[in-house]
């Protein structure tokens, strides 16, 4: 009986040093904070951190804002873009999936301000979290992609007395078959905001989407080249709109989540913020 029982013992103690040691290369479990409180509301992210972070790191960021038509995350919690901000993490930068209010108990403009605002918290509290406030990508998905979007076009507001001498303006844009018009139309309200020295910006868009036109993303790209922007726009032959989100059961949508991701991490690597070639493929 005692020789069984140090024998567990053993068992128990080589397992917990195996995941120990394993920890040391897995992306840590995200960490909730609070980034704004209007009234009795408060808004949350999520922080995804990489395997050998640590505090005084200066690491680039990217804030990640759900679509689904600026509805709130019904779930609560983390995101649809959970896996992307595992698979940057893993590549060395700090993710942060962010939440908004959103319909149906808030108005579309108040979950507009939260992007800003939470690309602010960010920067604020970058020496606290262990990012350089020079490297922050803004990025989202259908809805979230407006959010994003507004984050670098749309004058600063602020709510509850934050402080507009730190900037929302993000590094970089990121954006997943975002809303960036309503029209195809150069009058569009998300394309007359585009100016010169805006962030480099990338747009994964398929070319099948029936609820937001490719021909939106053509558009808000040719005006943000014509702007002297640095706007890259890639298309996916055959892709609906959400393509980007994994769907195991799906093959389709396992190679464009895969193929997405290869995208986002070239573009990001070119701008010196991650070294060596994506890992999405293993």
């Amino acid at each position: 009986m005692e020789t069984l029982t140090i024998s567990i013992l053993l068992t128990v103690l080589s397992f917990l040093t195996y995941t120990q040691e394993g920890d040391k290369n897995q992306v840590s479990v995200p960490r909730m904070e609070i980034y704004k409180t209007i009234g009795d509301v408060k808004v949350y992210l999520y922080i995804f951190n990489p395997p050998d972070f640590r505090s005084d790191d200066k690491r680039p960021a990217i804030v990640f804002f759900h679509g689904g038509g600026f509805k709130a995350n019904p779930a609560g919690g983390t995101s649809n873009f959970r896996l992307q901000s595992e698979y940057l993490a893993s590549r060395g930068m700090v993710a942060i999936d962010a939440q908004y209010r959103g319909l149906p108990d808030f108005k579309v403009p108040e979950g507009l301000n939260d992007a800003q605002s939470a690309i602010r918290w960010v920067r604020t509290n970058a020496k606290r979290l262990g990012i350089d406030p020079g490297r922050i990508a803004s990025s989202g998905g259908s809805a979230g992609g407006l959010l994003a979007e507004v984050t670098a076009t749309v004058a600063a507001i602020a709510e509850n007395g934050e402080d507009t001498t730190i900037s929302c303006m993000p590094n970089a844009l990121v954006l997943f078959n975002p809303v960036l018009a309503l029209s195809t139309s150069r009058n569009s309200p998300y394309v007359h905001h585009i100016r010169p020295g805006m962030p480099p910006t990338i747009i994964l868009h398929g070319k099948d989407d029936k609820t937001v036109p490719y021909a939106s993303s053509e558009k808000f790209t040719a005006v943000m080249k014509e702007a002297g922007n640095r706007c890259e726009l890639i298309g996916f032959e055959g892709a609906v709109h959400a393509f980007y989100n994994w769907n195991p059961d799906n093959p389709e949508r396992r190679k464009f989540y895969v193929g997405t991701l290869r995208e986002v991490d070239k573009f990001i690597a070119s701008l010196g913020w991650i070294k060596g070639e994506p890992t999405i493929d293993h």
